[in-house]
C-alpha cells in the first residue's frame, strides 16, 4: 500500500519531537492493516468520506483506499476540524 502525506501534514510532522513521530508512525502503521487497528472514526460534514486517528492529543485525518493511504492532516484536537 502507497502512503501520500500532504504537504502540511509533513510539515507539522518534522516540527514534532522524534518521541511522538515514532508513536504517529506506529499509529499509521497499525491503520494500513487489515482491519484498520487505532481509536478511529468516520468523519461527517465537510470531511464526509475520511476518518481521524487518534494518537493522544492529535488527530490524523486520512483516506483510505485498497492501494493507497492518504495523510490529509496531522493536527492538535482543536485545530484538526477546522
Amino acid at each position: 500500500m502507497k502512503i501520500q502525506i500532504d504537504h502540511d501534514a509533513e510539515k507539522y510532522l518534522t516540527r514534532l519531537n522524534s518521541e511522538t513521530k515514532e508513536r504517529i508512525r506506529l499509529a499509521i502503521s497499525g491503520i494500513m492493516k487489515t482491519p484498520p487497528e487505532g481509536d478511529i472514526k468516520p468523519l461527517r460534514g465537510k470531511l464526509n468520506g475520511k476518518h481521524r486517528l487518534r494518537v493522544g492529543n492529535l488527530r490524523i485525518i486520512y483516506a483510505r483506499s485498497p492501494e493507497q493511504l492518504e495523510i490529509i492532516k496531522i493536527l492538535p484536537r482543536g485545530d484538526a476540524y477546522k
